[in-house]
This record gives structure tokens, sequence and C-alpha cells, in this order.
């Protein structure tokens, strides 16, 4: 297990800084987080839905 988590570990790392706009959820990693242009909110307090808002719909936070 330990190597599937490092693997997945430096994807997310790569997807992170290969995106024009590296965003990591709330409940990520530190080392994943330090890479991450934005810090969203974790997945069970709606996240995506956020980063979504503030970055596609120019919305700003969701209530």
């Amino acid at each position: 297990m330990f190597a599937i988590d490092i693997m997945l570990l430096q994807i997310c790392i790569l997807m992170i800084e290969y995106a024009g706009l590296g965003v990591a959820m709330g409940n990520a990693s530190d080392i994943v987080k330090d890479r991450a242009d934005y810090i969203t909110d974790t997945n069970d307090n709606d996240g995506v839905a956020k980063v979504i808002d503030k970055f596609v719909l120019n919305q700003g936070p969701t209530k």
C-alpha cells in the first residue's frame, strides 16, 4: 500500500504543477498543498463546488 500512496502523491503533485491554476483540497497532504496555487475547502465541505464558483463561475464562495 505504501508504494501506491507515494505514486498517488506524485501524480497529485504533477497535476498541481501542470495545471494553469493548481488547486488542492483542504484535506490534501501538506506536500500537495505546498505546491498548490490555491487551497479550497475539504471534500466534505463542498471544496470542489466552492472552487468552481470562485474561479469558473466567478461568483465568489458558496454559502
